[in-house]
């Protein structure tokens, strides 16, 4: 049940036992912090992304998380701001292949992962590094630049369709 917040609305009883975060830090005896699955929260209808931290007790008990988030719009605008050719577009996840955020927005991500067999998770294994992609996210041929980021579970990638790389050929 929600303690507390930051926001200048009145404390609401939200109950966060069901949310991805709260499970796996309530479950997995973690240090680093866990980045949940975009959702669309219960408060500001917005689409957010929660980033949580575990709270133990003296004895290493469970006692709670502390809970940041990020409109996800948020980092889709901040990815807008830089120049890109059409074609472009760079793109967020998590370590697990979850889509986070994109820019430009893709309409209809389909299931919003990575498929399991995607040469993605072993440029992320690897440090990153670069491929081609058949447009798992829409159907696009692209070429993926995979660059992890070192202190958060996430991944930027920027995109290119092979269209805008072969365009001055």
């Amino acid at each position: 049940i929600l303690l507390n917040w930051s926001r200048d609305r009145p404390l609401e009883q939200l109950d966060d036992s069901t949310r991805d975060y709260f499970i796996w830090l309530r479950d997995h005896n973690e240090t680093t912090a866990f980045i949940g699955s975009p959702v669309t929260g219960r408060v500001s209808g917005k689409r957010i992304l929660f980033i949580a931290r575990r709270i133990n007790g003296p004895d290493g008990t469970f006692l709670g998380v502390v809970v940041g988030l990020i409109e996800t719009r948020y980092l889709e605008n901040f990815y807008g701001t830089i120049s890109m050719v059409p074609g472009e577009s760079v793109t967020v996840l998590r370590r697990d292949g979850f889509l986070v955020a994109c820019y430009p927005e893709i309409k209809n991500p389909g299931n919003g992962q990575m498929p399991a067999r995607s040469p993605w998770y072993d440029r992320v294994a690897n440090g990153g590094g670069s491929y081609l992609s058949p447009g798992y996210f829409n159907g696009v041929p692209r070429i993926i630049t995979v660059h992890p980021l070192r202190d958060y579970g996430l991944v930027v990638d920027v995109n290119m369709s092979e269209q805008s790389v072969l365009r001055t050929w």
